[in-house]
């Protein structure tokens, strides 16, 4: 899909995580990352999407979580 051509790997598996509800430390654990570097791609993602929050990342997350399956690649 178009809309997740400009969206890293990471940037995926984070979507992924987000639209099952996850919270930044958990995120950080499993992908190996520090908060820090996940809210940067919080940040990212925000933009790259044209959101404003972190909130409207989790919903437009949840409401694409089919996309996330089928266009994420591996997202385990």
């Amino acid at each position: 899909m178009q809309i997740l051509q400009n969206i890293s790997e990471h940037e995926k598996k984070i979507l992924y995580l987000l639209s099952q509800g996850k919270q930044n430390k958990y995120l950080a654990d499993t992908l190996c990352l520090s908060e820090h570097t996940i809210k940067n791609h919080k940040a990212n993602l925000c933009r790259k999407l044209n959101l404003n929050s972190t909130t409207e990342l989790y919903l437009w997350a949840v409401k694409n979580v089919t996309i996330l399956q089928n266009e994420g690649g591996n997202l385990s």
